[in-house]
């Protein structure tokens, strides 16, 4: 080959390589931003699915109350058991839904030493 050949060769082959490195950095930085969008936006709806949870936690512990209530007056044992079953429920509920605004995801794991 020629000087002029090799030169062109060359040049071609700096160019690709800084514009593979500059696309590579632009690309970061607008995925870093994006992802930042996203990162808030999750936050926010896991804050109000937190206090929707919350509020759905309380009004099982209240039914389940009244189911408990009721049992003992009809002296009905499974009606019992099904209230407490359900106020259970509802508090994991509303202790799950303050994970969630907190942001503590690690809390809402059933996992043994993950609490």
């Amino acid at each position: 080959m020629n000087n002029n050949a090799t030169g062109i060769i060359l040049g071609v082959v700096i160019g690709l390589t800084l514009g593979g490195f500059g696309g590579y950095a632009t690309g970061q930085k607008s995925a870093a931003s994006v992802g930042e969008a996203q990162v808030a936006e999750m936050t926010n709806m896991m804050k109000a699915d937190g206090a929707q949870m919350m509020k759905m936690g309380g009004m099982m512990m209240e039914a389940g109350a009244l189911l408990e209530e009721r049992g003992t007056k009809e002296n009905d044992q499974e009606m019992m058991m099904k209230g407490r079953d359900l106020s259970v429920s509802g508090k994991k509920h509303q202790e799950d839904g303050q994970s969630m605004m907190g942001g503590d995801m690690m809390g809402m794991m059933d996992m043994p030493g993950m609490d």
